[in-house]
């Protein structure tokens, strides 16, 4: 193996994770992918024992974990519409007015449920993602609930079984009776 100059590499750090739960989160960054009719939103985590969570993390791994997407389109409208109500209430004096870039270091209330996903190597691990979104006073005040683990194959599984159900009474069909 060559010399990789391990003597001049700080050593990586052991880091918490952050579990399923309510947050004071603060926006860090917004895009508006207009092509796609939505906004990619970067949030931090700004009260308690965890502020400053995705900054760190991002610090260790160089990614941004702290994100989730609103869509503007026409059927998702009501969904836009509590996001952009709910910073507002969280954020006294605040409108709005369609311009995304005043949604930056603007506070909002997120509760982050734990997600399945199939990484890269085909390995199922977990994620935190933004299932809701509350005020300020209702994450301080524990008055949310998390959304229990959405698994990833639970889905397939159902449905596989539902399907399994359905067609179990059917007769194998002879290839002589083929028209082709």
């Amino acid at each position: 193996m060559r010399n990789v100059g391990l003597e001049n590499i700080e050593e990586a750090k052991d880091y918490e994770n952050l579990t399923a739960g309510g947050y004071v989160c603060v926006i860090t960054s917004v895009e508006d992918m207009d092509e796609k009719e939505y906004l990619k939103i970067e949030f931090d985590i700004a009260e308690g024992e965890h502020k400053g969570y995705y900054k760190k993390l991002n610090e260790a791994i160089d990614f941004w974990a702290g994100n989730f997407i609103r869509s503007y389109k026409d059927v998702a409208l009501p969904f836009f519409k509590k996001f952009i109500k709910t910073v507002e209430r969280c954020n006294d004096g605040f409108k709005f007015n369609y311009d995304e870039a005043k949604l930056k270091n603007k506070l909002i209330g997120l509760v982050l449920s734990e997600e399945e996903y199939e990484n890269s190597y085909g390995d199922i691990k977990t994620k935190l993602v933004v299932t809701d979104m509350r005020s300020l006073d209702d994450i301080r005040n524990g008055n949310f609930k998390t959304h229990p683990k959405k698994l990833l194959n639970q889905n397939k599984t159902n449905y596989n079984a539902e399907m399994s159900k359905e067609y179990s009474g059917l007769e194998p069909i002879d290839d002589d009776d083929l028209p082709f």
